[in-house]
């Protein structure tokens, strides 16, 4: 989608995120095999298109790697969710205002049925000279091409809220978006330490689970190191015994591993900055 240079001008002179955590006080809100999600960033909208209500729920991964899922109702057809990722751009108003644009891109449905034609939305949160936000608005993919990034032709969303995994990330909430086969969906409930072993009526401890491994081989990871690449997820209903071994001799180590819900979640990263681990 282009970027209309007659109306804005792009600047890059700080990166998003020092954006996102300084200047704007606010931060952004698939295949997760491959991308940490513990460290990453989670934000809820909710705004209104041709009658229609959408709640997202965005992940922040990095400037150029963001996901959204989007719930509504489209009268008889019920229930819907659809998925479009985003990329970011920071920008400058010819007034002198700040804005940061999420340009939405490869919209498609994924439930009932996983269809192709979605239109993806774009969000432009605008800021003036002292860094204060003056809204977040949104418009449609066919919106944009036909006015452009034209305030006076945007909608503004109901609200744009940082979410705490730590206490949102309930299974009735993450279901809101990720049908329970999906990766994604264990992953996000992992993050809630009130959906692990001890706090969801199962009971703790070595004879809790037969497969909880409980000798010296194994042993739980927690690291706030940054230097890991390449990370890895698995799910398992049984502790991945075999793959973490298998994935141990390719170099890798486990950087988090938690139970809950009946199924295992265990990361595995390369990198050499295991620094402050705690086992």
């Amino acid at each position: 989608m282009p970027i209309f240079l007659h109306y804005l001008v792009s600047q890059r002179n700080h990166s998003m995120r020092t954006l996102l955590r300084s200047l704007l006080c606010v931060g952004l809100l698939a295949t997760v095999m491959q991308r940490p999600v513990a460290a990453q960033t989670f934000f809820e909208t909710t705004f209104t298109s041709k009658s229609i209500t959408y709640t997202g729920l965005l992940i922040y991964y990095d400037d150029n790697d963001m996901i959204m899922r989007v719930k509504y109702t489209r009268g008889a057809k019920g229930y819907t969710v659809s998925e479009f990722h985003l990329k970011g751009e920071t920008l400058t108003f010819k007034d002198g205002r700040q804005g940061l644009l999420l340009d939405g891109q490869e919209g498609k449905r994924v439930y009932p049925d996983v269809e192709p034609g979605f239109m993806a939305f774009n969000f432009v949160q605008v800021y003036n000279r002292q860094g204060e936000r003056e809204g977040v608005y949104f418009l449609s993919d066919r919106e944009f091409n036909h006015v452009g990034l034209s305030l006076a032709d945007m909608h503004e969303v109901r609200y744009w809220k940082e979410v705490d995994p730590t206490e949102t990330f309930t299974p009735e909430y993450v279901f809101n978006f990720y049908d329970k086969n999906e990766e994604l969906y264990n992953v996000l409930l992992s993050l809630n330490p009130s959906n692990h072993l001890g706090n969801n009526g199962e009971r703790a401890g070595s004879n809790a689970q037969p497969n909880l491994p409980t000798d010296d081989k194994w042993s739980v990871v927690v690291s706030k190191g940054t230097g890991f690449g390449e990370e890895i997820i698995k799910n398992d209903h049984q502790w991945p015994e075999a793959w973490v071994e298998q994935k141990t001799q390719q170099g890798y180590r486990i950087t988090k591993a938690t139970y809950g819900a009946q199924n295992y979640v265990v990361v595995m990263a390369k990198g050499t900055d295991m620094n402050r681990q705690v086992h």
